[in-house]
């Protein structure tokens, strides 16, 4: 490839010393290079992640904002303010603590995510399992079946 024969000995130490540097310097930039592409990588994916978690949170809250009233506001209207009050922070944290172990339960699936439609498909996952599941749940209740199936089925 290179012929370093056709140089006088000192010329030919300079040309490979020079040969030498240029390499190392190909390799530092392939390195460079790989190392970049990586990051990028892992930045793309924590980009993902992080989008669906706040997408997931957004959609969580909107959630929980719609069953406190329209199921556990309704369910207490006979009890006074107080009293109220307790009741809806409690069925509340019931329902942060199921969303804790829904997220418990995908998070190798959150942690994967590497498209926008891999986000999209969990968003959907969380409509079709979760929030179905919590609304079934809640389905036709008054406040004693309320505290028999949300409290007691986890």
């Amino acid at each position: 490839m290179y012929e370093l024969n056709q140089y006088p000995d000192n010329q030919r130490q300079k040309k490979l010393e020079d040969l030498s540097d240029i390499i190392l310097e190909r390799e530092k930039i392939q390195r460079d290079n790989k190392e970049a592409a990586r990051l990028s990588d892992l930045k793309q994916k924590s980009i993902l992640r992080l989008e669906v978690e706040e997408e997931l949170f957004d959609k969580f809250n909107q959630f929980k904002k719609k069953i406190s009233k329209e199921i556990f506001e309704p369910l207490f209207t006979d009890r006074s303010e107080k009293s109220k009050e307790k009741f809806l922070e409690v069925f509340e944290n019931i329902l942060k603590n199921r969303w804790a172990f829904w997220l418990d339960k995908v998070k190798n699936s959150i942690d994967d995510i590497e498209t926008s439609q891999g986000k999209n498909i969990l968003l959907n996952q969380f409509d079709s399992s979760f929030i179905k599941a919590i609304a079934d749940v809640l389905q036709k209740t008054n406040f004693d079946s309320l505290l028999e199936k949300f409290i007691e089925k986890p």
